[in-house]
């Protein structure tokens, strides 16, 4: 900003002598080395603020950087944590829903099939579990409705039929000779 009024000072002068005019010129070859000094110094300020500021955010990246791998690691031990605890829940619950099958027979079910005939012609019947699961509390109850009023015979107590158990009961179907009309055969109860 001097060199800029020396300048102006300068050339408003009009005419000078050269002796004047020397001078001038050394004034403004001062101010001018000046002035390039200033800004040589205020560059090389400039310079090391930006290297201090620099360092100072290579710092605080560095420690941000350990503390994103220390949260980075917390999470994934959280989530081997969280994996295991998942996977523990998981067989819990296939043990509890088995558990459940085994006790509620799951979609286990069962029916009466007739065996081979006996010496007097009478089928044996059994009952079979169709299913992966044991059958329990099971009762046979077999009602003739070919006539009214129905006719029930004693009821057979089964208990537990495990999975895809076959098991003979004490019930017959025997040939009626009586009978005039369908069916043609009878439930005997021994």
């Amino acid at each position: 900003m001097i060199l800029g009024v020396v300048a102006a000072v300068m050339s408003l002068r009009g005419e000078m002598r050269l002796l004047e005019k020397a001078s001038w010129m050394l004034i403004i070859a001062l101010l001018l080395v000046s002035e390039f000094a200033a800004i040589r110094k205020s560059d090389e300020q400039a310079a090391s603020d930006r290297k201090k500021q620099d360092e100072s955010f290579e710092l605080v990246l560095k420690k941000e950087d350990e503390s994103f791998k220390q949260t980075l690691q917390g999470f994934r031990d959280e989530t081997t944590h969280a994996t295991t605890i998942l996977g523990t829940a998981q067989r819990v619950a296939n043990i509890a829903k088995t558990n459940l099958e085994n006790l509620t027979g799951g979609d286990s079910y069962a029916y009466m099939a007739p065996q081979f005939p006996t010496e007097t012609g009478a089928v044996p019947l059994a009952i079979v579990n169709v299913g992966n699961y044991p059958l329990t509390g099971v009762t046979v109850v077999a009602t003739d409705i070919t006539e009214l009023p129905f006719k029930t015979f004693p009821s057979i107590v089964v208990g537990t039929l495990s999975a895809h158990a076959v098991r003979r009961i004490d019930m017959f179907l025997a040939p009626n000779p009586e009978a005039s009309k369908a069916p043609s055969v009878w439930l005997l109860s021994r």
